[in-house]
């Protein structure tokens, strides 16, 4: 028996990783289904979301094995997933805290995609010219239709139940992905202080010595007002980027670093390039990175060609 039989990482079972992998898989899909089905004329809408629901069942089932069998506790998901509820709270999602100037834009977004018929058009210009909401909409998609179904109250805990839930799987990926499981995940997110520590001092200053407009100023004269310290601070401004990049990044790490292929990669690319088309330009190193580990006939697979 080698030693790589012999290793209790090395399983031809499934891995544990499996289900959270389809979880993500469509979650980022999601909101494709939602725009061909919606947005898109029904006699090419209807067949294009089969085929890409048939893509997506052939890539998850074609999928090869990884090669490391992580077995999380039930406490792993739940730190989690409490932490992502947290994180996503304090960052303004749903309002419920004081949001970030990017907060005119989402909601904005989230105004006509509730209240305008879909596709979302706008009235003609003086010049005789109308136009369509053009945008990466992955983000407020979801939320939105639910919203269109539900009722427009219950917008702010379905925006806010829909981030933490991308977050809450991008938490659980990154304790899958670290040997020091929920240490892993506490020191990926040891960088966010600062912008923890920035929100806190715009919201109240610092009592007795500077008020929170005198330093929001000062941030102005110095150009740290929009400067994008940490994780955290990029969800606070712009979840709809945020929440992708990591996502798209720990997918694509999984499929090209740990499995050693292709299939799907494509597919998975094209689905965040609805959410958002500057992230997935930065997601290009990945198979860059890649390319002397993977055999690159798997991106002729066919679950790579599936519209997305």
């Amino acid at each position: 028996m080698s030693a790589a039989t012999k290793s209790p990482l090395i399983s031809n079972k499934p891995s544990p990783a499996d289900s959270v992998l389809s979880l993500t898989t469509f979650y980022l899909v999601a909101p494709c289904l939602i725009f061909l089905l919606c947005w898109v004329q029904p006699w090419i809408g209807i067949p294009t979301t089969a085929l890409l629901l048939l893509g997506i069942l052939s890539f998850l089932r074609t999928l090869p094995t990884s090669p490391i069998n992580v077995k999380l506790q039930m406490t792993d998901y739940w730190f989690a997933i409490g932490l992502a509820l947290v994180w996503t709270f304090l960052s303004g999602v749903g309002g419920f805290v004081p949001q970030e100037t990017d907060y005119i834009k989402h909601n904005l977004l989230f105004n006509d995609l509730v209240h305008r018929p879909w596709p979302v058009t706008y009235p003609q210009t003086p010049s005789g010219e109308g136009g369509y909401l053009c945008y990466g909409l992955g983000y407020y998609l979801v939320p939105s239709a639910a919203t269109r179904l539900l009722g427009e109250n219950t917008l702010p805990w379905l925006s806010y139940i829909w981030a933490s839930f991308g977050l809450s799987l991008f938490f659980i990926w990154i304790i899958r992905l670290t040997s020091a499981r929920k240490r892993g995940l506490l020191f990926f997110l040891f960088f966010a202080p600062s912008g923890i520590l920035l929100l806190t001092l715009k919201w109240h200053g610092i009592p007795g010595v500077i008020n929170p407009d005198s330093f929001s100023k000062t941030l102005w004269k110095l150009g740290l007002i929009h400067s994008y310290l940490d994780n955290f601070t990029k969800l606070q401004f712009q979840p709809q980027h945020g929440i992708v990049a990591g996502l798209g990044t720990v997918v694509l790490f999984e499929l090209l670093w740990q499995r050693q292929s292709a299939k799907g990669v494509v597919l998975i690319w094209s689905a965040c390039l609805f959410w958002s088309p500057l992230t997935c330009i930065g997601m290009l190193l990945i198979p860059l990175a890649s390319f002397r580990r993977i055999d690159w006939r798997g991106y002729f697979n066919l679950s790579n060609f599936y519209p997305a």
